[in-house]
Parts: structure tokens; sequence; C-alpha cells
């Protein structure tokens, strides 16, 4: 088990809209974009455990104080504080020699309004499958991200070959599928990559 706390800065900024208005017909006459960090309060834990041969495992964190993009008119910056929380269980296991992870993971805004920009669920499943052939010298792994709520996708293929100790090849693959959301909007960004490492 583990516990943690912490006030940290947000890893994205937040984009604060400033409206002009003129003071004599009372038009917009212009909108400006401020990307701003804003910190945030975070408290959450961990767990993992042995069960019947699997490894259950789990995490949550509760954020507090995150600003979300909003279409609702009234504010004057069009982003609003809300607090939400994000978890996830994963599941890990052996088989003939392959290991098999999976993971179901969920945000949640929590006193959530239709006029704020995100959903308010979002949810995602991982897989992966990893199996070393040649006394551990050629690994295979395939990673994939399910996004449920948008219906996107991302394999990721790749082969890893350890040529001499300290120096490993990889080939792989970026397979983004699906039409909209984190993983369909890059459907035409498919990739290819070579990586050489050397560890001294």
């Amino acid at each position: 088990f583990e516990i943690m706390a912490g006030y940290a800065w947000d890893d994205e900024p937040t984009i604060h809209k400033i409206k002009s208005i003129d003071s004599t017909t009372h038009q917009l006459t212009g909108i400006t974009i401020i990307p701003e960090y804003h910190r945030l309060g975070i408290v959450g834990g961990s767990f993992s455990t042995t069960l019947a041969g699997f490894i259950l495992r789990g995490e949550s964190a509760f954020y507090y104080d995150k600003y979300f993009q909003s279409n609702d008119p009234s504010l004057s910056e069009g982003v609003v504080k809300k607090n939400y929380l994000d978890y996830l269980i994963g599941l890990d296991y052996t088989i003939w020699d392959i290991k098999l992870s999976t993971q179901f993971n969920q945000k949640v805004i929590l006193d959530y309004n239709n006029q704020i920009v995100n959903n308010e669920f979002t949810n995602l499943i991982t897989f992966l499958a990893n199996r070393s052939f040649l006394n551990n010298t050629l690994d295979l792994e395939l990673f994939t991200y399910i996004g449920l709520s948008d219906q996107g996708y991302l394999l990721r293929p790749n082969v890893t070959y350890s040529v001499a100790d300290g120096f490993d090849i990889s080939v792989g693959s970026n397979i983004f599928l699906g039409d909209e959301g984190m993983f369909g909007q890059y459907n035409d960004n498919d990739m290819v990559y070579f990586k050489a490492k050397y560890s001294f």
C-alpha cells in the first residue's frame, strides 16, 4: 500500500479567453487567448497484491481545483474550477512465458455540468503482451490503448534484439485507429521507428 499527497503545477496549460467588448455598441470586438499554468492539490494512493496467480494492482488520485474549459457565457474567461478523480485497476498474469497485463482507467469530473468542454467520464483500457526468445535476447511486445469514450485505438507493436551486452536495436510502430478523440484524431499519422541504444 502507498499513500501520497502533493501540491503541484498542472501538466497542461489552461486556455483563458478574455473577451473585448465595445463600450458603445456592447458588441464583441475580439478575444485574447492566454495559456496559463495553475497549481492544484492532489491526494491518492496505490496498492498491489497477488490473487490466485494474478497480480492485482490499483491506484487513484483526487485532484482539487483543476481548471476546465467551459462554454458557459457567464464565465469571464471561459474556465471553471472542478475537482476530479482519476483511478486505475490492473491485472497481470504470465502463461506459457507470455507476460499479459491489462488496465482500466477512468477519469471523472465531479459536480459536472453540460457546458464543460471535457466529457464527464473518460474511460481507457490498455493491454500488453510480451514474450522473450533466444535466451532473452529477442523481445516481442504488443501494447494497445483502447479509448472506450470515443472509440479510438493505438496499437504499438515492438521488436527488440540484444546484439551484445548493452547494445539493443528496436523496430516498432504506432498505429492509430478511429475517427476522433484522443487517438482517432491522429488516424493519418501512423509511424514506424527504428532505435539503437548503447548503454555503458
